[in-house]
């Protein structure tokens, strides 16, 4: 292990500055050091314009000076910085990052994020700015140096600043060129650092359009934002060459210092093209706004667009109806910060009716003038709507979600909520007509939130019973299949029993195949990559279930498409015959559970599976098959449970006060055993097993609805009746598939209980969980 590298004079006493040292140059950190130590030595402390020139001469130089502010205390040569450029040692105050996109401090030492990323921006800088001249390098440093001082300051600083310059920090930008204008009055315009003198007017404008180009690749702002810096780039003698050169480079700094990985061949070459597109624009503010169809795709998808599309985004603005041209006109001179970070998590649709709420409250509460230029800050919702990590605070989502879209567009325009003001956004009006938005909850959506948290922690099946009700008390969830929170964890474990779906495409014929409620999607998977020339499409009933698919879509690309749908109408969705296969995995019983059939309407009935398995039967072309994987019912023989886990006995009793598809029965014979009926006894054990979280979920299925033998022989006859020029046969499938047990039940079942025959003396195994049927159409 190599040892640590050590200062020897001017960093002997500043351990914080050494240690960003050797993580801004891991390839030599004591080299790294030791030329730190060399550039301060040729420093002369006594003169503070001097030393001011020093540290925004080259990139290196600032590096080091920014280091030797993150000590505490301040190392001498640290305090002498300071003391000339206090505006820099501002940005080691901060200790948090501003949001979870930001990078945070190393596990070691003082935290100072701002001033560490902006440290990553300056070694980035040290490497691309090696060919420039004298006089581009320092401006190239003092930008990336000063660009995001009006982020950090003590709060005496930014009062002072508030008072005597005029700025408050909501729009950083803007209030770091003033913070540097004023700098350069006081110490670094006497620097001489441009032959012309026109060093502290370039700086200015690139500080003040900093950041400018990733938020505009984000939709946050338009190119009429860099008017001022085409302007300025025409009246360079090199035609705006050197000042376009830098400009990039900040550009490049900025964005790849706010996290690792950040920085892609991908995004950078979306930042090429997008500066040569402002460049080559028209300057004095005339450059045209994007439609708000396309912002608002970039807003909530990022620079790369990676969520809906602008056709996706159209279809919610027609939603608006008369509404939407209220958005455009306000929107089209907005600036919108942190978008991507807020927009991002909730729908598409909430996210225009949260902007269209936002711009009317700007209106009504404060007066802003959307004619004009002005500024909507979203970093106060950021972190109520997620974690440190970046994740959905999914509770928090989707009350905001529920009471947007419960809310009238008349209200919504008016810059009101609906819901007797569980959430409302308290805004505070700064400089340049600047809204910074924050996120608040009354009393009554406060101890929800608490309770509908603590609850999903719980280990027992009644808090979740509990947690079930208060989604659906406060409409919290989308449909009938969605589980808010659990969601994801659902689909990840319906996920898991890959290698058990994969035996069901050896019966899968290729060419059209058609999935009926696709839950995590991994047959979807299985079937592109065996079948990668066949057209595959998932169709499913539950919003949630879809929005999870088209999300990964933005990123995985999947072979597939999938679509939101009732499977009873296959024959019109896809007309013609033409599908060579319709899969259902673990689906009849849930139509069976949860879709409501004859009159009046009611669940629980084998006719709503009638009506599907007919619809896609329908649909399949002349030699197509149903593949279908579900449970079945054993025969309903007595067994004996005897209990090793209490918390299991307590979840029988529950279970039997809970299940919503018939009584369960059963007869308490001893000390923790009980008598049951193996139909009973296998309904329990295949909702139990999910765990306390999908308790309140899976009670309301029955998951096997008829023995094998009976269910073939039901599919069959609605088969017939559906298209009697065509006879339905059943494919055998080897006998490990036609019923069994998967390995996970009994692995997760033996710790908690063990099954008896109907005497209670000797053990019997767990009844088969599933079953493979192949119908073809002949």
């Amino acid at each position: 292990m190599a040892p640590a590298p050590t200062g020897t004079s001017f960093l002997a006493f500043a351990p914080e500055a050494v240690r960003r040292l050797s993580w801004a140059f891991p390839d030599d950190p004591q080299g790294a050091v030791d030329r730190a130590e060399r550039s301060l030595g040729t420093v002369a402390w006594h003169d503070e314009v001097a030393v001011a020139r020093w540290l925004v001469s080259e990139p290196f130089g600032a590096v080091v000076g920014l280091a030797l502010l993150a000590d505490e205390p301040l190392s001498l040569a640290g305090a002498r910085i300071r003391d000339v450029l206090p505006e820099l040692w501002g940005l080691s105050v901060p200790s948090n990052v501003t949001t979870y996109e930001h990078e945070r401090s190393g596990p070691e030492g003082r935290a100072t994020p701002l001033l560490d990323r902006v440290i990553r921006a300056l070694v980035c800088a040290d490497i691309e700015s090696r060919s420039l001249d004298t006089s581009a390098r320092a401006l190239l440093t003092a930008v990336l140096s000063f660009c995001d001082v009006a982020k950090g300051g003590t709060p005496s600083q930014r009062e002072a600043w508030r008072s005597r310059l005029g700025v408050d920090g909501t729009v950083h930008n803007e209030d770091s060129a003033v913070i540097f204008e004023d700098v350069a009055r006081r110490v670094l315009g006497k620097a001489e650092l441009s032959e012309d003198g026109r060093f502290v007017e370039r700086a200015r404008i690139l500080c003040a359009t900093s950041g400018l180009t990733g938020m505009r690749l984000r939709g946050e702002v338009g190119r009429d934002v860099f008017a001022p810096l085409v302007d300025c780039m025409a009246h360079e003698t090199d035609g705006g060459e050197s000042l376009a050169r830098i400009w990039s480079i900040v550009n490049h700094a900025d964005t790849q210092a706010v996290r690792r990985g950040l920085w892609t061949p991908e995004l950078a070459g979306a930042f090429v093209a997008e500066e040569r597109a402002i460049l080559m624009g028209p300057a004095s503010g005339r450059a045209v706004r994007p439609q708000l169809a396309e912002r608002i795709a970039r807003m909530r998808g990022g620079a790369l667009m990676r969520k809906e599309s602008s056709i996706d985004v159209e279809g919610s603005l027609e939603r608006l109806r008369g509404a939407r041209s209220v958005l455009e006109s306000r929107l089209a001179r907005c600036n919108v910060w942190y978008a991507e970070a807020a927009l991002g998590v909730l729908s598409l649709d909430a996210s225009v009716r949260l902007l269209l709420h936002l711009s009317g409250a700007a209106l009504s509460a404060h007066g802003v003038d959307t004619t004009r230029p002005w500024h909507l800050d979203l970093l106060g919702i950021v972190g109520a709507l997620r974690d440190e990590r970046g994740d959905a605070r999914r509770y928090h989502v989707r009350l905001l979600e529920t009471l947007l879209e419960s809310t009238s567009l008349e209200l919504l325009m008016s810059g009101k909520l609906a819901g007797d003001t569980l959430l409302s956004f308290p805004s505070t009006k700064g400089g340049e007509q600047a809204l910074a938005v924050s996120f608040s909850t009354n009393e009554e959506a406060g101890a929800l939130l608490t309770l509908l948290y603590a609850y999903e922690r719980k280990d027992s099946a009644d808090f979740h019973r509990f947690l079930k009700a208060l989604c659906d008390l406060y409409k919290l969830r989308k449909d009938e299949f969605d589980r808010v929170h659990n969601e994801a964890a659902y689909l990840s474990s319906m996920n898991a029993a890959r290698s058990d779906k994969a035996r069901l495409l050896d019966f899968v014929k290729p060419g059209f195949v058609v999935e009926v409620g696709p839950g995590g999607g991994v047959i979807l998977d299985l079937v592109a990559e065996r079948m990668p020339s066949s057209r595959i499409v998932g169709v499913d009933a539950s919003l949630a279930v879809v929005d999870a698919h088209r999300a990964r879509a933005l990123t995985d690309k999947p072979g597939y498409e999938i679509i939101h749908g009732d499977a009873r109408e296959l024959p019109t969705i896809f007309p013609g015959s033409e599908v060579s296969t319709v899969i259902f995995c673990s689906v009849l019983h849930e139509i069976f559970s949860y879709v409501e059939h004859g009159d009046p309407p009611r669940r629980f009935c084998l006719e709503a599976v009638d009506a599907v398995v007919a619809a896609a039967y329908a649909s399949l072309m002349r030699g197509g098959r149903l593949v279908i994987r579900d449970g079945v019912a054993p025969a309903d023989e007595p067994r004996v449970i005897a209990f090793k886990n209490r918390a299991w006995r307590e979840g029988l009793d529950l279970f039997q006060k809970s299940y919503e598809p018939r009584q369960i029965r059963f007869e308490p014979i001893g000390d923790d055993r009980v008598r049951i009926g193996a139909r009973d006894l296998y309904e329990f054990l295949t909702t139990f097993t999910w765990g306390p979280d999908s308790f309140p979920y899976e009670v309301r299925e029955q998951r096997a609805i008829l023995p094998r033998a009976e269910l073939v022989q039901r599919l069959l006859d609605v088969c017939r009746r559906a298209d009697p020029d065509h006879d339905p046969t059943e494919v055998a499938v080897p006998a490990d598939l036609a019923s069994y047990l998967q390995p996970g039940y009994p692995a997760n079942i033996e710790p908690n209980l063990e099954i008896f025959d109907a005497g209670g003396e000797r053990r019997t195994p767990m009844p088969d969980v599933n079953g493979v049927i192949v119908i073809e159409k002949r």
